[in-house]
């Protein structure tokens, strides 16, 4: 919305996010207490995808000078609504047949 209603936003690109960061071990945490799943633990196998991205956030910066914008909700209360949303639907486990995709086709390390 800040975006639309700013003069100086046109052709401007901007992250939007809370501005920090958090490793893939602090998000499995987080999101098992969010889903009050205290019995998951995550496991880090070490392996990754070729090409993944291995370190990301969104540098908001841009956006907190030229827009003026501010996170205005938390990491936690985003998982909170995310796992909201989450016990309305239906999955399918299908982690361990990825994972040997992935390998089959050589893109794990």
């Amino acid at each position: 919305m800040l975006a639309l209603e700013r003069p100086e936003a046109p052709d401007q690109v901007f992250n939007i996010g809370s501005g920090k960061s958090h490793t893939v071990l602090e998000v499995a945490r987080a999101m098992a207490r969010a889903t009050r799943r205290n019995d998951v633990v995550p496991a880090l196998t070490g392996n990754h995808r070729v090409g993944d991205v291995r370190h990301c956030f969104a540098d908001i910066a841009h956006a907190q000078r030229l827009l003026g914008y501010a996170p205005r909700m938390t990491f936690e209360d985003g998982l909170g609504e995310l796992a909201h949303w989450l016990a309305g639907q239906v999955a399918i486990d299908r982690v361990a047949e990825a994972h040997a995709q992935l390998q089959a086709r050589g893109l794990t390390l």
